[in-house]
């Protein structure tokens, strides 16, 4: 996408609370070659056979699908608040014509520090750790390319942060705590 404009410690009024935030304002879109290869939102199962949560071992799989190097710096990760699941009475009715957005991460960079050559692929995790540590069944994130990171305000639900891994820069996410896909 490219980005048209950019406003910053904007004042965003809400139905419970205000919050200061970034906020990206992402409109011309464009065919750039990246693809999703792979979204692992479901997590994986303990050997007991159940979910493992706590430190989630979600990760998105991007893949430069051209013929050139191309540069990942300025991807966006956009978490949509439109759900395929939940029809909401929308009044104007804006599901076919908006975007509205829940949450967005993305790959920083000044445009040319992220290259990636034909076929090439990144992985962003949630938690950029070795999760079979703690879970047999899980997988090895822990040399992800980026990871999301979240300051929490809840001292109960806190994010784990790996110093070895970039964070992507955090534009908006409406959570006080710890975002997953």
């Amino acid at each position: 996408e490219t980005l048209l404009e950019l406003a910053t410690d904007i004042r965003l009024a809400g139905d419970k609370d205000t919050v200061q935030s970034n906020v990206a304002f992402i409109y011309k879109g464009s065919v750039s070659g990246f693809v999703l290869e792979e979204i692992f939102f479901t997590s994986t199962l303990t050997p007991e056979g159940k979910q493992y949560y706590g430190m989630p071992d979600q990760y998105v799989k991007i893949t430069n699908n051209s013929d050139e190097t191309l540069y990942a710096d300025g991807l966006a990760l956009l978490e949509s608040d439109f759900l395929t699941v939940q029809k909401w009475d929308y009044k104007p009715d804006i599901m076919n014509d908006a975007f509205a957005v829940r949450a967005i991460y993305v790959v920083p960079g000044n445009g040319t520090q992220h290259p990636l050559k034909p076929g090439e692929s990144l992985t962003i995790a949630n938690n950029a750790m070795d999760h079979t540590t703690v879970n047999t069944n899980s997988i090895n994130l822990s040399k992800a390319d980026f990871e999301w990171y979240d300051v929490s305000s809840n001292p109960n639900v806190q994010d784990i942060d790996n110093p070895e891994v970039p964070n992507l820069d955090k534009y908006y996410c409406y959570t006080k705590t710890i975002w997953g896909i």
